[in-house]
């Protein structure tokens, strides 16, 4: 095995980072990478182009978190080589040492991309992810004929219930998800293929992901998301999940897909594996294919949501939904909760806070987040079943940046919304995290203060990140 190149972490860029989001310190950030808890940490990767701020020749940037809150930038985990660029993939604990890393070895399993291939490869690390090696066999996984797309591996590991079990790989193919199984990560065999909508109607599929979840705490159901990089529910890209049945080879879904978000900004979406509490943790890409070069740059662009827990309830279809909430570490880095009163805007110093409304049951209630150059209204309106975010263009991203972003309600009656406001977001979850919005706000970020405004019924509460926190 070969040993991959690494660089020191880049210094942070001037200005302020986001105080609740993960940004890189320098250049281009896109989809989520090689999620894994090992040892006390929560590894995040991230298609990284470290030379710009736009789009480029893709590296791995890597950095850890003890608490999903606060992040360490390590170096550069993954450089292309002979066999191309770094694409997006997953990451594993290799627990018996089955692909000759050593026992215990973090295990990165990635797309490598030129002009004319897309293959799978697998890197490892027996340093806690501070250095990488590369496989000898690399590529482990070569394009089969005919397939111009085939990429984004999620690798997890399938229990057979019977003390057995083996690595499950899901591949985006175009329109499909591919199958494979292995013993050991390195030889790879395919098993089943899903392709549940003939004639692409959401363009190339991408970033797959696949696991169990409980429904309401009793049996499991799995569930599989893929990014889907067109006609999103606000426009360009977006990401789609399905649930079903997954018996370790073959994925069958009860229904058509849903959307894990109806904002603007939510793609990507891969969760962490070998979470040791048993949580199913994801995290997305905060932008959209259709503007993301356009987004204002300091020295870095990019960002990732809030670190989101998973479950999975009962809908009204007889098929269970996804329901989605910040991870509960995030509370410890907000201040004390404070009523808010209804028309009386609030000024936040340093433009992170969380804002609960909890609507009377009849009415609306409107949320305004206002910066000068421009800012977001959020409206829970429960006559007409709907939750809607409606951002400007202040920061000039054009590209039909600005507009309203809508989502259906399941229910009547009164309903929550958990509004998570930092320097150049919003992530809004209604109904206990049935119904989520995440857009870009980029005025928030433009400098002065940000105010924030409750109207309507029912009554609101703000807490903000604890003055020691911020920048």
């Amino acid at each position: 095995m070969s040993l991959a190149g690494s660089r020191e972490a880049a210094t942070g860029p001037t200005g302020r980072r986001r105080l609740l989001h993960y940004e890189p310190p320098t250049g281009w950030l896109n989809d989520p990478n090689g999620l894994v808890h090992h040892d006390g940490e929560w590894h995040l990767c991230y298609q990284h182009h470290p030379a710009s701020s736009d789009w480029g020749p893709m590296h791995w940037g890597h950095a850890v978190s003890t608490d999903l809150t606060t992040w360490t930038d390590l170096p550069i985990a993954l450089h292309p080589d002979e066999h191309g660029a770094v694409y997006s993939g997953s990451g594993v604990v290799d627990r018996h040492g089955t692909a000759g890393f050593g026992e215990g070895a973090l295990v990165a399993i990635y797309t490598q991309f030129t002009p004319t291939s897309q293959v799978q490869s697998i890197a490892g690390s027996v340093d806690r992810g501070r250095t990488w090696q590369v496989h000898d066999a690399n590529p482990v996984l070569p394009q089969p004929a005919g397939l111009v797309d085939f990429r984004d591996p999620k690798v997890c590991w399938y229990d057979d219930g019977r003390g057995g079990g083996h690595w499950v790989m899901v591949l985006a193919a175009g329109g499909d998800a591919r199958f494979y199984v292995s013993r050991d990560l390195v030889a790879w065999e395919p098993a089943g293929v899903f392709a549940p909508e003939p004639g692409r109607p959401y363009g190339v599929w991408e970033t797959p992901d696949l696991f169990p979840l409980p429904v309401d705490g009793g049996d499991p159901w799995w569930v599989l998301s893929a990014g889907a990089a067109e006609h999103g529910p606000a426009g360009g890209s977006a990401t789609r999940y399905w649930t079903g049945t997954f018996d370790g080879d073959a994925f069958v879904a009860y229904g058509s897909s849903r959307w894990a978000d109806h904002g603007a900004d939510f793609y990507a979406a891969q969760s962490w594996s070998d979470v040791p509490d048993g949580r199913r943790v994801w995290v997305a890409w905060m932008s959209n294919w259709a503007y993301a070069a356009h987004v204002p740059a300091r020295a870095a662009r990019g960002q990732m949501t809030l670190p989101r827990q998973l479950r999975l309830v009962a809908a009204g279809s007889g098929r269970p939904a996804l329901a989605q909430r910040p991870v509960d570490e995030l509370d410890a880095r907000l201040g004390r909760p404070e009523v808010m009163t209804m028309g009386r805007g609030v000024a936040l110093d340093h433009h992170a806070a969380r804002v609960t409304v909890r609507s009377s049951g009849s009415g609306r209630a409107v949320v305004d987040v206002a910066s000068g150059t421009g800012g977001a209204r959020i409206v829970l309106d429960v006559g007409e079943a709907t939750l809607s975010v409606r951002r400007t263009d202040g920061a000039g991203v054009g590209h039909q940046f600005a507009g309203t972003h809508v989502a259906p309600l399941a229910r009547s009656g009164a309903v929550d919304i958990d509004v998570w406001i930092d320097h150049a977001s919003i992530e809004v979850f209604a109904d206990s995290g049935r119904v989520c919005v995440t857009d870009l706000v980029p005025d928030l970020a433009a400098g002065g203060r940000v105010v924030v405004t409750v109207t309507g019924e029912g009554d609101a509460e703000l807490r903000t990140v604890a003055a020691d926190d911020a920048p």
